[in-house]
């Protein structure tokens, strides 16, 4: 009999748990500010700041990131769907973690972005 009760307890947890997380992943938002200049062909500049949801794109110059995470402190983390970007020592980024209220910059094949997460909601 105990053990029956310990294994509903521990399913009922389970059940919880991912409610929550589920919950979570379609109740975080983050702001991202993303700032892109690009040289070649030609010369152009993209800035924009909007709000994203875990699985929404992140598009500029010939780069797309999507959004694999967001936790409820701001911080989000996004992979490279299309495109490169570099790191400041020229290696190749596939995956990286942007916090609440840090720039972070990288380099592009033809240029550089920023990216800042400036505010995030939780409801």
């Amino acid at each position: 009999m105990i053990i029956f009760v310990l294994v509903i307890s521990v399913v009922l947890a389970a059940l919880i748990v991912r409610s929550v997380i589920k919950y979570a992943d379609t109740h975080t938002w983050v702001t991202i500010q993303v700032s892109a200049e690009t040289t070649s062909p030609k010369e152009t500049s993209v800035s924009n700041e909007r709000e994203y949801m875990k699985g929404d794109t992140i598009s500029f110059a010939d780069v797309k990131l999507r959004i694999t995470d967001i936790h409820t402190d701001g911080t989000a983390t996004f992979c490279v769907k299309k495109g490169k970007l570099y790191d400041d020592d020229g290696k190749t980024v596939e995956k990286d973690t942007i916090y609440l209220g840090l720039k972070v910059w990288y380099d592009l094949d033809n240029g550089e972005v920023s990216l800042k997460a400036t505010d995030n909601r939780y409801q």
